[in-house]
Formats: structure tokens, sequence, C-alpha cells
């Protein structure tokens, strides 16, 4: 437990407080705290406060000033003189034990002073090791995380390349699947013609049965018959031989009863060809006709478009649906008497393309009539 005389010692070393050595004289400690008071001294750090801003402030100097005062009292009042012997005998051990220090490192042997460097060596070494281990396990760390990256990276490479090859392959099997179909759909096509009739000239309709017993002997064996549209005029023949189509399409193509016609993409090659021909022949008559019609009277020219207007009439019909056939084709046949007048050309039996060139063959006729008859 320390003693009273302990407790008088300031906390702040006196000598160090005062600036003087440890064997100042009482006038040389007596000049430094005049010194030092009179720069501390609180009303002389108001005045100086006055004209500078940054100066300490009024606590730490009350505390300076307070240091020095009692720094002052402890080495100067002999009411410390017990207290200041004790700190004077303490620094005097602790400057003998410097000194004894000092001579001992100084007197100590080559061998030791080699046995302790080279100790602080392995010290230092040991320390570059362990900051080096654990550099060494940060950089393992981190090339475990980059190599974990790169695998994973080669595996979703591989997933989305075996899912690329899957794709393509099912796709390819899609487009094997849809071109069967479509094939198969075309070569069923290749073999059926669609059949429509008028229900006012064939009583009684005509059944599949029947249909299959009217068009068996003449163009070949029917696979299948399937009545179309709600009135029920219209049929889908399919027959076993795509040989069959084309004798009875021809067959009722002049017909007033019934039209055949074929289906899917054979229908459309047909259609191209038919207007194709009919180019060409119109575009033969052309060259052949050029006098002729240039010299075409205003009467035969309403004529021959009347007849044309007629024909695609007659080509808009058979396209049309059931519930206006019957209604569009009393239409075209009124529009085609009320042009034509009185003339005398009848080619209801004929096609559309025959009717055009007997009519045309008739105009013409009376036309070069005409101009000789001039």
């Amino acid at each position: 437990m320390p003693s009273s005389s302990d407790k008088l010692i300031p906390s702040n070393d006196p000598y160090e407080v005062l600036g003087v050595p440890f064997n100042a004289t009482d006038a040389e400690v007596k000049k430094a705290y005049r010194k030092l008071a009179l720069k501390y001294h609180p009303d002389k750090q108001q005045q100086q406060q006055q004209g500078k801003n940054h100066a300490a402030s009024a606590e730490e100097i009350s505390k300076k000033f307070h240091d020095i005062k009692e720094a002052r009292s402890f080495l100067l009042d002999a009411d410390h003189a017990e207290a200041r012997r004790k700190l004077n005998a303490k620094r005097e051990s602790d400057r003998l034990r410097q000194q004894t220090e000092a001579l001992r490192e100084k007197n100590m042997s080559e061998r030791r002073k080699r046995l302790r460097e080279e100790l602080r060596e392995k010290e230092k070494v040991a320390i570059r090791q362990s900051q080096s281990k654990k550099q060494q396990r940060k950089q393992n760390k981190e090339d475990d995380i980059v190599n974990q990256l790169r695998k994973e990276g080669r595996r979703k490479k591989e997933e989305y390349a075996e899912r690329d090859a899957q794709k393509k392959e099912d796709d390819e099997l899609k487009e094997t699947i849809r071109e069967r179909k479509t094939s198969r759909h075309d070569q069923l096509e290749e073999r059926q013609v669609r059949l429509k009739w008028e229900r006012k000239k064939m009583k009684p309709s005509p059944s599949e049965d029947s249909l299959v017993v009217l068009l068996s002997k003449p163009f070949g064996l029917v696979e299948s018959v399937e009545l179309l549209g709600r009135k029920g005029n219209q049929a889908l023949v399919t027959f076993n031989d795509q040989s069959s189509c084309k004798p009875c399409v021809d067959h009722y193509a002049t017909s007033t009863v019934m039209r055949a016609k074929y289906v899917g993409r054979r229908k459309e090659e047909e259609e191209e060809r038919a207007e194709h021909q009919a180019q060409k022949q119109a575009d033969h008559r052309s060259s052949q006709h050029t006098d002729t019609d240039m010299n075409e009277s205003l009467e035969d020219r309403r004529m021959r478009q009347a007849v044309e207007r007629d024909r695609l009439l007659r080509q808009l019909e058979e396209d049309e649906d059931d519930d206006n056939d019957e209604k569009e084709g009393n239409s075209a046949k009124k529009m085609g008497n009320d042009t034509l007048g009185d003339t005398d050309i009848i080619y209801n039996d004929l096609s559309p393309i025959e009717a055009l060139e007997k009519f045309e063959g008739f105009v013409l006729g009376n036309t070069v009539s005409s101009r000789v008859t001039v």
C-alpha cells in the first residue's frame, strides 16, 4: 500500500514540467518557474487569445499553470522533502539501471551477440514465413475459386452444347415428321378430286355409295367418298390411283350438272397451266388479227368484253361457298343474258375458253364480212 509521502509525488515529473535537469539548484528551479508562470499565467493567456484565434483553450492553460505551480512546490517546499528524496532516489535508480544495462550490452560477448542476432533474425524469418504462408493460403484459396469457376463454366458450356445438339436433333426430327406428313398429304391430294353438283338437276341427291358406283366404273376404283358442305352438294373423292383424277376432271369440265376439280397443290398447278395456255392462245389470236382488232367496232368490243366477264363470273361461281352458290349462279346467268342481248350463240355445254374462242370467232367473222361488203 503506498505511503502518505508517495501520494505527494506529482503525477507528472516535476523536473520535466519545469524543464530543468535532475541536479538543478533552487535558483534554477525558481528561474524556470518564473519564466513558465509568466508565459502560462491565465491573465497573460487571455490577452494573447484576443490577438490569436488559434491559442490553447482556457482549460488547457489552467491545467498547465497548475502543473507548473505543483512542480515548483514539490521541488522547493520543505513539506515535500521526503517525497522529493524518494523521487530522486527512484530517478537515480532508473539512471543506474539504464547505465548497467548499457554496460551489460556493451560488455556482452560476441557469441551472445551473434546468438541474439540469430534469434532476432529467426524471429523475422518466422514472421515472414507466417506471412508468406498466409499469403500462400489466400492465393491457394483464390486459385481454388478460379478453378471451380472454370470447371463450372466448362460444365455449363457442355450442358448448353448438349442442349443445343438435342434441340437441333429434335428440330430435325420434327422437320422430318412434318415433311413426311406433308409428303403423305400431298400424295393423298394427288389422288383426290372435289365434286360439286347442282342439287336441282341431280335428284335424288347423291350419297357416298352412289358416288362410288358412279365414279368407279368409268375412272377407276374409289377408295373413299366424303360429303362436304351443309347442303350436301359437294364431295371429296379419293381414288386408289392418281391417274383416275384427270379423266374425272376432264369428263365433268363441260357438264352443267356436276363439276370436278383437283385439290391442293395440283389444283394450283392446273390453274396456272390453264391460265398460261389461255394467255398463249390469246397472244396468238392477237398476233393474227391485229388489223381486225384495230378496226373492231364499239359494239363488237362490248360483246367480247361481256363474254369475258361472263367467263370470270362462271369461274367465281365454282369457288364460292354453298350458301351463295344458287344465288350467285342465277346472278351470273342473268348478267350474261342481259349483256349478250339478241345474240344466238349458245355455249352452255362448252368450257369458258372454248366459249370465248367461239364467240370471238363469231365477232371477228361478222367484222370481216362487214368490211368485205363495204
